[in-house]
């Protein structure tokens, strides 16, 4: 009988044991993935916005956050990676409240090519430099501007932005005789 009694409360303390392993790991990987989500559940490849500055080039998805960026010169939350930017300038994404704790961001996923940018795609580069504003309907036409800093076609647009900056509308072939009335829609929108 007492052998019966060790096996039995062995038994339940294995058992116990078991469960016990089962719902820490459980717990444990719910508190690893809400800490850090992979990825945001409907990544934004529609548009990207840049600001450069002699040292830095930051990075937005959010427009928002773009433009309290352009009045501030704040972002509240980012990633940075140091000599990680065109000609060895830090690169730093601004991340919103719902970003701030995944392991990536929109930005970061189309700069890094791992999302490809929207046929509709929007992008702006501000130069704070020259205080001008280059605005683009193609990803790649933007990556190779922030590269090299040059445009291979332009229809330059002046009017009155906040900071009185020039805006440069950047075309491709098939654009290059026509006004670029969606971007220019876009760019008033956000800035006027």
């Amino acid at each position: 009988m007492n052998k019966f009694i060790v096996l039995t409360l062995l038994s339940l303390i294995l058992s116990l044991s078991a469960c016990s392993s089962t719902v820490d790991k459980k717990v444990m990987t719910n508190a690893v993935e809400n800490q850090y989500p992979k990825i945001l559940t409907t990544p934004d490849n529609t548009d990207l916005y840049i600001v450069m500055s002699a040292s830095r080039v930051n990075v937005f998805y959010d427009d928002g956050l773009y433009i309290k960026y352009l009045k501030t010169e704040k972002i509240p939350y980012r990633r940075t990676f140091i000599g990680k930017g065109p000609a060895g300038k830090t690169l730093v994404y601004g991340l919103t409240e719902a970003s701030k704790k995944s392991s990536t961001n929109p930005a970061e996923e189309i700069w890094n090519g791992k999302l490809t940018a929207a046929d509709d795609f929007y992008g702006e580069v501000y130069n704070q430099k020259n205080n001008s504003f280059y605005v683009f309907s193609s990803w790649a036409d933007l990556e190779q501007f922030v590269k090299f800093q040059k445009t291979s076609l332009e229809h330059t647009y002046t009017e009155n932005t906040p900071s009185g900056a020039k805006v440069v509308y950047v075309l491709d072939e098939d654009s290059k005789n026509k006004k670029p009335t969606k971007l220019i829609t876009k760019f008033k929108k956000l800035h006027l």
